[in-house]
């Protein structure tokens, strides 16, 4: 399954609308559970399969962020008045 372009596009709009209502960055709706270092794979092939899992997850979250930090940028120039 690949990530689509609506997909892409309203994570972005979710992040900016969280950055633009000064929600907190984290935690993040796309990036799931981090899991604790002891708990990461060790073995290659099983760490090569936990990142292809997770792949599109935080891609999104990734594109989540962006539009978080868009969003908070777009904030803070509408207070200061630029």
């Amino acid at each position: 399954m690949s990530i689509t372009a609506d997909q892409v596009r309203a994570a972005h709009a979710e992040g900016y609308a969280a950055g633009h209502a000064l929600q907190p960055a984290m935690p993040n709706p796309y990036a799931g559970e981090p899991l604790p270092p002891w708990r990461f794979p060790r073995d290659p092939d099983a760490r090569r399969r936990y990142d292809q899992q997770t792949r599109e997850r935080r891609a999104l979250a990734r594109v989540w962020l962006t539009g978080w930090d868009k969003g908070h940028a777009a904030y803070a120039a509408l207070r200061s008045g630029h």
